[in-house]
């Protein structure tokens, strides 16, 4: 419709509709307050787990952690296994929607990477994250993060329940696995240079060389039918972050 200067005018119906899909929008984002996504974060020592933890409960520049401030854990009392933290509540948002994301800091030293594998029964978690950093770039024989993608690969292919669940939760998680998978490369603000962020805005990061270690990982994730998704974020500046952590979830 056209008014008598010339302008374009919105019909009484069409604005009807646009008003009617901006209260849908709002509800949904409302409701996402209330309804929580289990995510599990794991990844090698140093890749940003924790740094990511830390960025989605404040906003802006995170400080890098040193090494007095690892994440580590305590045994339990007469056991061979590790305190699980508790874990907290993020409301993460992005192009106009939210949601609220629960998860656990769990430290990336070998001795607690069975933890990962625990939690992620425990809670069922929904959507598996990654991180992995530049460092197989700079060191071709550093292998942390190939160790702890196929760590976790192999304890999904194989189908093994970890021990120190309790009867009650193998029980629960007799049949699960999780829906999708996020394999995020951290520490783009060191590595994502100028052709990288070409692929990255053109949605071919996935054929970034940083992903390149682990494709054999990718395949048999392919074949046990969990959908993966790669992405780059910096955690520390807060690049890309929530952004990628929602599409990564609402993939199906």
């Amino acid at each position: 419709m056209h008014g008598c200067w010339g302008e374009t005018l919105v019909d009484p119906v069409s604005a009807g509709v646009i008003v009617v899909a901006h209260g849908f929008w709002k509800v949904v984002d409302w409701a996402g307050k209330f309804v929580t996504h289990n995510v599990g974060i794991y990844g090698a020592t140093e890749a940003g787990k924790t740094t990511l933890d830390q960025q989605l409960m404040t906003e802006g520049y995170v400080e890098p952690l040193d090494d007095r401030h690892r994440t580590h854990h305590k045994k339990k009392w007469l056991s061979k296994h590790y305190h699980l933290p508790a874990s907290t509540t993020k409301r993460v948002r992005s192009e106009g929607l939210s949601k609220t994301l629960v998860s656990r800091d769990i430290g990336g030293h070998t001795q607690y990477m069975p933890m990962w594998i625990q939690d992620m029964y425990k809670r069922r978690i929904q959507t598996l994250v990654v991180i992995i950093d530049h460092r197989h770039l700079e060191d071709r024989n550093n292998t942390d993060n190939q160790v702890a993608v196929g760590y976790i690969v192999d304890y999904l292919a194989n189908g093994r329940k970890p021990k120190g669940i309790g009867l009650i939760a193998r029980f629960k998680a007799r049949k699960w696995r999780p829906k999708r998978i996020l394999i995020l490369a951290n520490k783009a603000d060191q590595w994502l240079d100028e052709d990288g962020y070409s692929q990255w805005e053109r949605g071919l990061i996935s054929e970034h060389v940083i992903f390149a270690p682990f494709k054999e990982s990718l395949y048999q994730l392919q074949k046990l039918h969990i959908p993966v998704r790669v992405d780059a974020i910096s955690a520390t500046v807060g690049w890309n972050v929530e952004d990628a952590l929602m599409r990564g979830v609402n993939d199906l």
